[in-house]
């Protein structure tokens, strides 16, 4: 009896250990590989690359240096409502600040209630509307907003993913990483897409390599591929990297798309997995994978 007990005991630990780091991970997923851009920027009327020209009140003066949708010409001042923001804004939130000579990425909407020699300018998301913009990468940012601005008018549902799939060729990692999130978010994929998304597993972001490797074991979940629907191709890249990538977060997720593969040869990886990866995550990730298996199989 003590022996049996030993063993739940230690079953439990290493469940809620590896629920605790999963949930950990995700959340430094989520800070590392940043917005998703294509639903931020879905409801906002104006998407502006803006520059802050000074203060009146709680309205900074800003004016317009890109506009990437909605009416507001370029060169064009205007006023941003950032008192509404705030005092909206959930009381764990601190105070949104645009700062003078500061350049920012702003999701308006025409406030006509504004009465000022400047149009006022409400913030889509409030305190969430407004980001600053990245000292390197403002190209790839700018050329995927477009993008995904470009996708937010195609109202045909099939046609919109079709373009989805079209980007997966895209060379933009901001593209591509939201791309992979938007089909692993809906379950969108399919295994006649599993040919574009291996080559993203060798991307050199890893973002990009995460996404991909989740997105191919999310297809086979779902799609409850046999042995005969697998592909060596497949599995030897998912086991490469779930061993040997040199970013945890890689590994954790290509550890899960491993255990989400036909036959008894995942278990064998997951085992060696457990015992010999170098990081604490990934380990647990495994043994956790390993007891789902094992319950699954009672």
């Amino acid at each position: 009896m003590f022996v049996e007990d030993e063993v739940l005991t230690c079953r439990t630990v290493a469940r809620t250990l590896g629920i605790c780091l999963l949930a950990l991970v995700a959340a430094g997923q989520a800070a590392a590989g940043g917005r998703n851009y294509y639903e931020w920027t879905a409801v906002a009327p104006d998407v502006v690359i803006a520059k802050i020209l000074g203060e009146e009140g709680r309205s900074p003066i800003a004016v317009a240096e890109q506009v990437l949708k909605g009416d507001l010409a370029p060169g064009q001042e205007f006023l941003v409502d950032l008192r509404t923001a705030n005092k909206s804004r959930l009381s764990h939130r601190a105070k949104l600040r645009l700062l003078h000579g500061e350049r920012y990425l702003l999701l308006l909407e025409h406030d006509p209630a504004g009465r000022r020699p400047w149009p006022l300018y409400s913030l889509v998301r409030g305190v969430d509307g407004a980001e600053e913009l990245p000292r390197e990468g403002e190209e790839a940012l700018l050329d995927a907003l477009r993008t995904f601005l470009v996708l937010h008018e195609i109202e045909d549902h099939d046609r919109l993913w079709e373009r989805h799939s079209d980007l997966l060729e895209s060379v933009n990692p901001i593209v591509l990483r939201t791309i992979l999130d938007q089909y692993v978010k809906f379950s969108r994929g399919l295994p006649a897409l599993i040919p574009s998304i291996l080559p993203l597993a060798a991307h050199p972001a890893p973002d990009v390599r995460s996404g991909a490797v989740t997105l191919i074991g999310q297809i086979y979940r779902d799609r409850e591929m046999g042995p005969e629907g697998d592909d060596s191709g497949v599995e030897g890249e998912l086991i490469a990297l779930a061993r040997r990538d040199p970013a945890v977060d890689v590994r954790v997720a290509a550890t899960i798309a491993v255990a989400r593969l036909p036959g008894e040869g995942p278990v064998r990886i997951l085992q060696q997995i457990s015992r010999e990866d170098p990081d604490q995550l990934v380990r647990y990730t495994a043994q956790k994978l390993l007891l789902e298996a094992q319950d699954n199989e009672r």
